[in-house]
């Protein structure tokens, strides 16, 4: 769907932190084209609607220190909607996009909050975005208002922003770099105890193959 230019010099490491960001919100608001304007610093016309899910790798550096980005990009389609707690479960930043000239995509910013407090036990940081600034007139700085209102709501940050033009873009990723650094040790504490018991479950699941295959040996051969 998209990717690093080939000659970056920005690939994420091994060492780089792990931050995962899900992006949320009705189909058609731009996430994709976000995410895109973010990578490439620019806008693609011809982007179609991300069917299920797609993500990309992004390392992100501010004064010498990195994160390595796990930005998945998630569809708004409502017979993709079953599928979407598989992406944002574990995740540490969840975007919620909404179209500023579209009031019911607003309104459909409730249903995912309400998703992400029912699927998660530890809530991540969360962000709301109303795209397609360009696009805006008087009649929509109404909608602007209540996003404010919804932002101080959740107690999280608003932006503004236009795929298409660029402005806002870098904000909301830099808001996520600084939010995720200033819990720094709790979130690497976590980050590597969740890592920790991942793998201490799967050594249990393969060990216990083990003595599975070992057993029906024995059984089978007389």
């Amino acid at each position: 769907m998209y990717s690093l230019s080939e000659d970056s010099n920005d690939e994420p490491k091994m060492t780089d932190p792990i931050v995962k960001i899900v992006f949320l919100g009705q189909s058609g608001v731009g996430k994709t084209s976000i995410i895109y304007q973010f990578l490439e610093q620019e806008f693609n016309e011809t982007m179609s609607s991300t069917v299920g899910a797609s993500f990309v790798i992004h390392k992100h550096s501010v004064d010498d220190k990195s994160i390595s980005f796990r930005i998945w990009d998630t569809s708004g389609q409502e017979r993709f909607r079953s599928l979407c707690p598989l992406y944002y479960r574990n995740s540490h930043a969840c975007v919620l996009v909404f179209d500023v000239t579209d009031k019911y995509s607003l309104q459909e910013i409730h249903y995912w909050i309400e998703q992400i407090e029912k699927e998660m036990v530890v809530m991540p940081i969360m962000i709301l975005v109303g795209n397609k600034e360009d696009l805006q007139n008087e009649e929509e700085k109404d909608y602007l208002k209540k996003g404010n209102e919804l932002a101080k709501e959740l107690g999280t940050q608003f932006f503004l922003c236009s795929a298409k033009t660029g402005k806002g873009i870098s904000e909301i990723f830099n808001f996520i770099y600084w939010s995720v650094l200033e819990n720094d040790e709790d979130f690497f504490k976590e980050q590597s105890e969740e890592n920790y018991d991942f793998l201490q479950i799967f050594d249990e699941k393969e060990e216990k193959k083990k003595n599975n295959k070992e057993k029906k040996k024995k059984t089978c051969c007389y």
